[in-house]
């Protein structure tokens, strides 16, 4: 066990394990490090009460859906808002357990701050849109400069007809 659990921290910030009841029973590793939380705090307590959390409606349905049927848990993502306001974006990945005769105990599992993945995506997106806007700025400066070599054409036009006759291409008499 104790081997299965360095292996899993390689990979992980922290280790945790719940009972049936979904409450945290183990939390081993840089929980407090990288999660912001004591792992006072989450011992004793389930998912849904960690201080702070934010979970969507569809995300709790998940989560309780993979528990009832004791499904494998993959790469599940919450929020932690602490009271200074600061976000941190966990994944925690896990499996059902189960006693010899077969009865589940719980869920295994290991965590991970991915709070700098998340802000990198963000700052992805935000320049993606960036890059959207500048390209869709530029092509209304050139079309507006097309429209105004267009607007000129049309003016240098319309002083030629004001400044010549069309018939006979003699100046008017105002000029």
């Amino acid at each position: 066990k104790a081997r299965f659990k360095e292996i899993a921290l390689l990979s992980s910030d922290w280790f945790w394990e719940q009972d049936v009841h979904g409450i945290f029973t183990v939390i081993t590793g840089d929980v407090q490090v990288r999660g912001g939380l004591r792992p006072e705090q989450m011992l004793k307590c389930t998912l849904f009460a960690l201080p702070g959390i934010e979970l969507s409606h569809e995300a709790q349905a998940d989560w309780q859906e993979h528990w009832q049927k004791h499904l494998i848990i993959q790469d599940f993502e919450y929020v932690l808002r602490f009271s200074n306001g600061v976000r941190r974006y966990h994944s925690v990945s896990g499996e059902p357990t189960f006693n010899k005769n077969g009865l589940f105990t719980g869920y295994r599992g290991v965590g991970r701050d991915v709070t700098s993945k998340k802000q990198a995506e963000r700052l992805h997106v935000a320049n993606e849109r960036l890059q959207t806007d500048i390209q869709e700025r530029v092509q209304i400066e050139y079309n507006l400069k097309q429209k105004n070599t267009e607007l000129n054409q049309a003016i240098r036009t319309i002083r030629e007809m004001a400044i010549r006759d069309d018939l006979t291409g003699a100046f008017n008499r105002r000029h």
